[in-house]
């Protein structure tokens, strides 16, 4: 599964590094800026270190007022606003199939929909050369809404497979282990990336190696893979048995009675946590999508640094996230916070450290000091790992008996909160100038520091009187209901290991 979230992830955000090589920048900046460049322009191709300027050579242009641009050497005249289409197209697609998807899973062996969805997004991803060479822009788009429908059906599979798959004490660890294929897919995906657009493969390699990985994944997954225990051939009798038993879902409630929505969409630890989500998706999606666009046109980066610049952030966090959700679980253990206490310190102190370092990038990220603005970048990063412990805790605490409505909920604001990445970027970024960048990251900084206020005020992690059951009527109901609670409240020691998707 791992390997399958790896490729999904992958194919998703490699259009981020990559369109940076895929585009004339040069041509660009000519067409809608056609008075700044009339006179002596800097262009570098960073492609290969022989045409590359250095640092200094850019930094002392810029200074006195001469035109640069960072230029990797690509062939497609695709302005700013084009870009932001292409980055819409996958978020787009995926509010479309997010409701009827639910419907689908209910219906359809999980393990075909996740290799059909992962067969799709491969495909997708092989032929945008061809579309981008051939039939321009839109027909890019379109192959990016296909990878937005697929990516609704795609997350919620593997999320089953895992219920399936894996005892309730141990399903929060196999999220973390399985969605840790989003920062494998960054860390290891963007250097791959630049080292093909600096190539002789060219921009084209990424494409054709993605979707060709993801459909042998593909192969594999139909060779090996079951929907539950019981249905799969590689696997001992004993093991077998071991799942059968503990892998039995149990009802929280015997009555059958549909969530309490009005009293969910009322409730303050609810809408605290649906804000958090939002914004931490929004500026997440931020950083993944436009990150290289920033690090190419304020920094002068060439394109191998490019890489390696938005890969380090990811490691750290991945480290980070992990050590802090250690720390408030050994906190909660000990009764040294409260789990209300813990996703309140966890949720502010991210939320303050992503604003505080986005503040920073905006008024002192430049050419001349790159590795300042890694730094900040890298910090940003692990304060948006706090958030496992903060929100994403608080999500699966407040009402453990609907736990999959609100998830749901959550989920479907996160994938507009994605889009809306985007849709401001886009808004605010014409030209791509250093002004622009500070707006963007001054504006991100703020709304995050604001919900982190608000998530403050009335962030949660008790269960809410709306979620409560009534008390047992007999012996027996009061058995299985202690054997829930034990369920729960060993579940959610393992929820700080959750990684955001």
């Amino acid at each position: 599964m791992m390997g399958g979230f790896c490729c999904v992830q992958f194919i998703t955000i490699s259009l981020a590094l990559t369109i940076t090589c895929m585009v004339n920048s040069t041509a660009i900046a000519q067409l809608q800026q056609p008075d700044r460049f009339q006179g002596p322009i800097l262009t570098t191709l960073n492609v290969s270190s022989s045409s590359a300027a250095n640092p200094e050579q850019k930094c002392a242009a810029e200074d006195s007022g001469q035109p640069v641009i960072n230029d990797y050497g690509g062939s497609l005249i695709w302005d700013h606003k084009t870009q932001h289409l292409l980055f819409k197209g996958t978020f787009l697609g995926a509010l479309l199939t997010a409701l009827p998807a639910i419907i689908v899973l209910q219906r359809v062996s999980i393990r075909l929909i996740v290799v059909l969805s992962i067969a799709l997004y491969s495909l997708c991803a092989v032929v945008v050369p061809y579309l981008a060479e051939n039939h321009g822009v839109y027909a890019v788009f379109a192959s990016r809404l296909a990878m937005g429908l697929a990516e609704s059906f795609a997350h919620p599979s593997f999320n089953t497979l895992i219920s399936n798959w894996f005892p309730i004490t141990e399903r929060s660890t196999a999220i973390a282990l399985y969605t840790t294929g989003n920062q494998l897919a960054t860390a290891g995906g963007n250097p791959l990336c630049a080292w093909f657009c600096s190539s002789p493969f060219g921009w084209q390699g990424v494409f054709y190696l993605s979707g060709i990985v993801g459909l042998l994944w593909c192969g594999i997954w139909m060779a090996f893979s079951a929907n539950q225990p019981s249905k799969c051939r590689v696997m001992t009798e004993r093991e077998r048995k071991y799942l059968a038993y503990h892998c039995i879902t149990r009802a929280h409630s015997k009555t059958g009675d549909a969530p309490p929505y009005m009293a969910i969409l009322k409730s303050g630890p609810f809408l605290a946590q649906l804000q958090a989500h939002f914004f931490v998706s929004m500026v997440a999606s931020m950083l993944q999508l436009y990150l290289p666009s920033f690090f190419k046109e304020v920094l002068q980066l060439g394109i191998m640094k490019n890489g390696i610049y938005t890969a380090i952030p990811n490691v750290a966090m991945f480290a980070w996230k992990l050590l802090w959700s250690m720390a408030m679980d050994w906190c909660k253990a000990r009764h040294i916070l409260t789990p209300t206490q813990a996703v309140k310190l966890s949720q502010a102190l991210g939320c303050a450290g992503i604003g505080a370092t986005m503040i920073c990038i905006a008024y002192f990220a430049d050419c001349s000091s790159p590795l300042l603005v890694l730094t900040l970048v890298t910090l940003t990063w692990c304060s948006m790992g706090f958030s496992v412990s903060g929100f994403v805790t608080s999500m699966l605490s407040i009402g453990p008996r609907y736990t999959a409505t609100i998830t749901a909920i959550s989920t479907f604001t996160a994938l507009l909160g994605r889009l809306c990445a985007p849709l401001g970027v886009g808004f605010i970024k014409k030209t791509g100038s250093r002004a622009e960048w500070q707006t963007i990251f001054l504006i991100g900084g703020c709304c995050i520091v604001f919900s982190g206020v608000l998530f403050l005020i009335f962030g949660s992690a008790d269960v809410q009187p709306w979620a409560k059951e009534a008390e047992p009527s007999n012996e027996e109901d009061k058995e299985e209901r202690e054997w829930e609670q034990e369920m729960l409240v060993r579940e959610r020691r393992h929820t700080a290991s959750i990684s955001i998707q």
